[in-house]
């Protein structure tokens, strides 16, 4: 899935590493010895793994929550979905899935950003980046004159308010 869903090899590569679970969280980074506290980046209360800081801290909580309430339900065909972990870690299966699937790698590579430079996850950040690659694709395709593929990758996010 994410060959087909992500251009960027650095998000293909994160979901590898997602799946087959060689993130480097605090938990392991302590038990090799470069870190002192095993605690979430984020909460400071929880050992630090890869199903916490992407799914079960708090802060991921949140982050999902107003994901899912403010772009993923406003979707067409994706009205009532909820924050699950399997479909989070491994995205959806359904048909016609592409742009959700996407943009959940690309939450996921948000929340492990700002869990290595320690800034809190921000919805209006993420929207911000999430833009960023709208415009981009938009631009590569028109310069590339393949606007269709553009288009049937990113139509479901028409309408949408992101800003």
């Amino acid at each position: 899935m994410p060959l087909r869903v992500a251009n960027e090899p650095y998000l293909r590569s994160f979901q590898y590493k997602v799946l087959n679970s060689i993130l480097y969280t605090n938990e392991l980074l302590c038990k090799i010895g470069y870190v002192s506290n095993p605690n979430c980046s984020f909460c400071q209360q929880t050992i630090e793994t890869i199903p916490h800081i992407l799914f079960d801290c708090s802060f991921a909580i949140s982050f999902w929550k107003e994901v899912y309430g403010q772009i993923l339900n406003k979707l067409k065909s994706c009205e009532s979905l909820t924050p699950e972990y399997r479909d989070i870690i491994l995205g959806l299966s359904k048909e016609k899935m592409d742009l959700l699937n996407y943009i959940l790698i690309l939450g996921k590579s948000y929340l492990w950003t700002c869990r290595c430079n320690i800034i809190k996850p921000c919805l209006s950040h993420f929207k911000r980046i999430l833009i960023n690659k709208y415009q981009t694709e938009r631009y590569i395709s028109f310069k590339l004159n393949n606007l269709n593929l553009f288009k049937r990758k990113w139509k479901m996010l028409e309408g949408i308010n992101l800003v």
